[in-house]
């Protein structure tokens, strides 16, 4: 069995007996990749879902609603669907089927699911009804799909971010014209924040505004992009600095003011910054190791 299935399933079985709150539940536009149930105690399979595509065949989304229904891509060799199962694993409905086009990411808000595909297409779903809700085919999407507190939708191109409301009414859209824009967005106290050439840009959810931009030019014309943005439980955003393809460090960023504070002294030799815990818990993976360490944003010296 492919890893990444079975690592779900003894998850769910965990997470079930003590009926606690999942990782990635219905919006987590921080990335922490931390949840606030306990540890695993006793592992057991309850179910097995097959068909789960591997990283070579395409995304293996998985995403939990609002409603603790589980909404994940199959793929069966030729085609890929989407379908929505309960905790029992039991398949509720299918919200798409047959497709030939690998789905780039899933994301559920307490009204509506969102996908992305690999040709840069986009569609949404009302829960509970199949029949595709709008759709977008022209934005030429690389991002994963982003939502914001309010419900909004948030997705990037390698030339503009885009922003939509639930029903797909357009909102806004912001020009980076970028040779090459990151996969993850990520949203936190009314702004959004996109990784693209070697800058990260904080847009305003509320109106597509900048809010401020850091190019690491300015600091070095040797850096070539920053890592995927993490946010932790004091805001604080998290992002590697990476040049001849390494990561050397990691920085950190006022989501307010786009501050930047360049000496953290955070792990380098291509560590890369894994989960971000609510008890401000740093975990950094690297070649066959974990390192952990706690921070605390009021000791660092923020320029």
């Amino acid at each position: 069995m492919n890893k990444s299935i079975m690592f779900m399933l003894v998850f769910f079985a965990a997470t079930t007996a003590f009926g606690a709150a999942w990782p990635q539940k219905y919006n987590n536009g921080r990335h922490t990749l931390f949840t606030t149930a306990p540890a695993i105690t006793t592992p057991g399979v309850f179910w097995v879902m097959d068909d789960i595509p591997t990283s070579s065949e395409g995304s293996t989304c998985t995403v939990i609603g609002n409603n603790n229904d589980i909404y994940c891509v199959r793929y069966d060799g030729t085609s890929y669907s989407i379908v929505e199962l309960d905790r029992k694993g039991q398949v509720q409905r299918t919200y798409l089927s047959s497709s030939s086009v690998a789905v780039n990411s899933l994301a559920v808000s307490t009204t509506n699911l969102y996908a992305s595909f690999d040709d840069g297409t986009f569609q949404a779903w009302v829960l509970g009804n199949t029949d595709i809700n709008w759709s977008k085919t022209d934005d030429n999407i690389v991002s994963m799909v982003l939502l914001d507190d309010s419900g909004n939708v948030y997705f990037n191109s390698d030339t503009t971010v885009y922003s939509y409301e639930a029903d797909g009414t357009d909102r806004w859209s912001y020009d980076i014209s970028a040779t090459s824009a990151g996969y993850w967005p990520a949203y936190y106290g009314g702004a959004v924040f996109v990784t693209y050439d070697n800058k990260m840009i904080a847009l305003n959810t509320s109106n597509g505004s900048k809010r401020w931009l850091k190019d690491m030019s300015t600091w070095s014309s040797d850096w070539q992009y920053f890592t995927w943005p993490m946010i932790g439980p004091d805001g604080t955003i998290w992002t590697g600095r990476v040049s001849d393809d390494t990561v050397q460090d990691y920085v950190a960023i006022s989501p307010s003011s786009g501050a930047t504070n360049l000496g953290t002294g955070l792990p380098s030799s291509n560590s890369r910054l894994y989960s971000i815990t609510n008890a401000k818990m740093l975990v950094f993976t690297g070649d066959g190791y974990l390192v952990g360490g706690t921070y605390d944003m009021s000791d660092l010296t923020v320029t």
